[in-house]
């Protein structure tokens, strides 16, 4: 490997761990690598590769995000927050009662969907729109993000990506059962949190 490319690694891996608000700690924790190693991997040290997957998941970003740097990697940002698969149709069921009782926005678009296998879902974002598409996975796994960025979401994950402008994709293999809001970026909503487990 290159000397450059795991300081870039380094950079990339602390920068986007912080901006999560993680401690070493947490990554160790959500990526299943020891703190050592993720300490080294920030120092500049060596990763092997099967570290990056763990590290890129757990960041809920593409693997290639912790190699490289710049415009691609910035308009790319797929914030994902892992859930518990186990109570994944509850919560989705709590978030689709709240939602339907929100107040409606013009911008504002819920989706109650189910995808079947093989299914692929491009949403276009003209050069005009600044949207924010946030999607909870209620069963099943799929691909979600801009196109050519996505990242890897399953039952529980919510995840969110605000697009300039482009495609963002969501697609599956197996089949999955998702809820897509989309609005504006800078529009709010907020669960209920009278109705939250």
């Amino acid at each position: 490997m290159n000397d450059a490319v795991p300081a870039k690694i380094a950079g990339n891996v602390r920068r986007l761990r912080r901006a999560r608000g993680w401690s070493v700690a947490e990554l160790s924790r959500r990526s299943g690598r020891s703190a050592r190693t993720l300490v080294k991997l920030e120092a500049g040290n060596n990763p092997t590769i099967s570290t990056l997957v763990s590290v890129a998941d757990a960041l809920g970003v593409p693997f290639a995000h912790l190699m490289f740097t710049g415009v691609g990697a910035a308009s790319c940002a797929v914030d994902v927050v892992r859930g518990d698969e186990s109570r994944a149709p509850q919560i989705g069921a709590i978030l689709v009662s709240s939602l339907a009782r929100a107040p409606v926005a013009d911008d504002l678009e819920i989706q109650h969907m189910r995808l079947g296998p093989g299914v692929e879902h491009l949403v276009d974002v003209g050069a005009a729109e600044h949207r924010l598409v946030r999607i909870f996975v209620v069963d099943g796994t799929l691909e979600f993000g801009p196109h050519g960025c996505e990242v890897h979401v399953r039952a529980g994950d919510f995840a969110s990506v605000a697009i300039d402008q482009g495609r963002c994709v969501y697609r599956t293999s197996e089949g999955a059962r998702i809820l897509l809001i989309s609005c504006a970026v800078g529009a709010e909503w907020t669960l209920d949190e009278a109705s939250a487990p």
